[in-house]
């Protein structure tokens, strides 16, 4: 059988699922929007682009690591540049999630839908939760679920402590995670499960895992661990007031950008992801700052000083001036894309 004749016999019966001409063209179609930016310049740049739509992110760690706190730069980010509609869809079945903290560090309220256990009578199960995600593929821009370890299934609500439950976790994600993967694949909407640690009881490799691993491996574009570095003072000194503290982030798969990428970045208690370091000390590790009598930003058509000409010449005053002045810090990120490579991010 010929294969434009295979192809007309798929189509006739398969309507939708093979492009016109039998090649991959949606890819080509979508290679402009593969990415979604993270919000963090150092982030983006080790997973080479952002997190890519279409696609399972899965974000690890340990409880107070920082991933709820990365996962409002993602929301904000997803607002601001959008390609769907600039929603996002945040499933809280962990209830310290906190709404007001989104909205305090300059999350839209009308560009975020949360769903979250209201009434002990209709709790936010695993089962609702799935089934939730599975609705808004393709509606919305972003989709988080925090977390993994939360989705209890239905079941386990009618059940009485002393049964036995033991995997009902992986097996509720071993029978969704294909379908919403399959969904997923002709959409932009970027899907983020975060996920917690668990101690490991094997004799050999690392002491903790991510709950449900096995059940999460085969269907994930990328998957990310982040854990506690460093803590962050007010003096910039190892001593004194603590304002925040440092993640460190390895990507262990990519399907998209070679794996085993560290990152470090600031979070601060007070206004979350450092964003203004996070870029400085990017551009300063790839040679785009120069320093003499202050900082400057070099660019195409010469220099840039990033300090005030009345004030002092110093590293405060250039990120003083970086975060008060939002258009050249969209300059320095972008100067910092353009010199490592190409950048699908959007």
């Amino acid at each position: 059988m010929e294969r434009n004749e295979l192809i007309g016999r798929l189509k006739k019966r398969f309507t939708n699922l093979i492009a016109d001409d039998g090649s991959a063209e949606g890819i080509v179609e979508r290679a402009g929007i593969f990415f979604m930016s993270t919000g963090i310049l150092p982030f983006d740049l080790a997973l080479g682009g952002g997190y890519p739509r279409g696609n399972i992110t899965h974000i690890f760690g340990p409880d107070g690591a920082g991933k709820t706190t990365s996962m409002i730069s993602a929301v904000i980010s997803a607002q601001q540049s959008p390609i769907v509609n600039g929603l996002t869809l945040y499933l809280a079945n962990e209830p310290k999630v906190d709404e007001t903290m989104f909205y305090r560090l300059g999350v839209d309220p009308e560009k975020i839908i949360f769903a979250k256990t209201r009434s002990i009578d209709n709790p936010l199960d695993g089962n609702k939760a799935l089934n939730m995600v599975r609705d808004a593929v393709g509606q919305v821009e972003l989709i988080v679920l925090d977390s993994v370890a939360g989705l209890s299934p239905s079941v386990m609500y009618d059940m009485n402590s002393e049964d036995y439950a033991i995997g009902k976790i992986a097996r509720l994600l071993s029978d969704q995670l294909p379908l919403i993967a399959n969904l997923l694949a002709a959409t932009p909407t970027v899907f983020i499960m975060l996920n917690q640690e668990r101690a490991s009881f094997a004799t050999h490799g690392a002491p903790t895992k991510p709950f449900a691993g096995y059940a999460l491996k085969h269907w994930i574009a990328n998957s990310i661990w982040i854990r506690r570095s460093r803590w962050v003072y007010k003096d910039g000194k190892s001593k004194g007031e603590v304002i925040g503290f440092a993640p460190k982030v390895t990507t262990q798969k990519n399907d998209y950008f070679a794996p085993r990428k560290d990152m470090e970045w600031e979070m601060l208690f007070e206004t979350g992801v450092n964003r203004v370091q996070a870029s400085f000390d990017c551009a300063n590790s790839c040679g785009l700052l120069r320093q003499a009598k202050g900082y400057k930003l070099i660019i195409e058509d010469g220099e840039i000083p990033l300090d005030y000409p009345d004030g002092p010449h110093d590293k405060n005053t250039a990120l003083d001036r970086l975060g008060a002045e939002p258009d050249l810090l969209e300059l320095l990120e972008r100067s910092v894309r353009q010199t490592l490579g190409p950048s699908r991010t959007l």
